[in-house]
This record gives C-alpha cells, sequence and structure tokens, in this order.
C-alpha cells in the first residue's frame, strides 16, 4: 500500500517521497555554489561586470557614510536636511542606513542640504578608507 502524499511531496516507485521544491540544505547550496562558480568560469565577463557592480555600490555606500559623518559634525539634524530635500526625515534615516538604493541626484541634493558643494561630494568620498581602495583596483 502506497504511502499517503502530502501537497508538496510525489511518491516514487520505491516509495521515497519526493520534494516538489529542493530543499536549502547544505548540500543544495554547495550545488547552488558549483553552479555559480561554473557560470564564472563560462560566462567571465559575467563575473567582472558582478565585480564592478559590487565596487560601485561600496563606492556608494562610502559617500553617504561620508555625508552622513559630515552631517553630523556640523550637528545638522535629519529633520533639518529633510526639510531643505523636500521629503521626510524618515527618508533621509534610510538613506544614511543605506536600506534604499540613492542616485547621484539625490547625493547632491544631500550634500547641498548639509552645505556641501556637490563637488565635495567626491572629494570627501576620496578621503574615505573604502574609496582608497577601490581607486588601487585596477
Amino acid at each position: 500500500m502506497a504511502k499517503p502524499t502530502t501537497e508538496h511531496a510525489i511518491e516514487r516507485k520505491d516509495d521515497q517521497p519526493v520534494r516538489a521544491r529542493p530543499s536549502a540544505d547544505a548540500a543544495g547550496r554547495s550545488r547552488l555554489r558549483d553552479y555559480l562558480t561554473t557560470l564564472d568560469e563560462r560566462f567571465p565577463q559575467v563575473a567582472e561586470a558582478q565585480a564592478v557592480r559590487e565596487r560601485a555600490e561600496q563606492g556608494a555606500r562610502s559617500i553617504i557614510g561620508a555625508l552622513a559623518q559630515e552631517r553630523a559634525r556640523r550637528e545638522i539634524s535629519q529633520v533639518a536636511v529633510a526639510r531643505a530635500m523636500q521629503t521626510s526625515q524618515s527618508a533621509v534615516s534610510r538613506l544614511e542606513s543605506g536600506s534604499v538604493d540613492v542616485g547621484l541626484e539625490t547625493l547632491l541634493r544631500y550634500a547641498m542640504a548639509i552645505g556641501l558643494d556637490p563637488a565635495d561630494v567626491f572629494a570627501l568620498n576620496a578621503a574615505a578608507p573604502a574609496a582608497k581602495d577601490m581607486m588601487e583596483r585596477p
């Protein structure tokens, strides 16, 4: 007599249930890593593009962090920045925490809201350790 099945399992002839979805066990993660490594080897340009994207995201986080430190150094509240940017304090908080993607225009508006010349944003970032590491890479 066959075992009853659940909605996520299918019976095989050897009476062993087969999961409809792969589990996220260590073997599954290992297979995924192997698959991604194979993709990286077959399509190196994709891996390179991903590395560039990661460095760009790291640079953006570095800029945001430097701007937030400068805001605090100047003793400007998030509320004041929000008013100058015509947004909410919570939006400024999300920006500073890195929980949202930020475009260049938003970074420049933030810089102007704390009294920085937009050109100073990049000079400020160049002084940050992560930016120095990025500039040293090929």
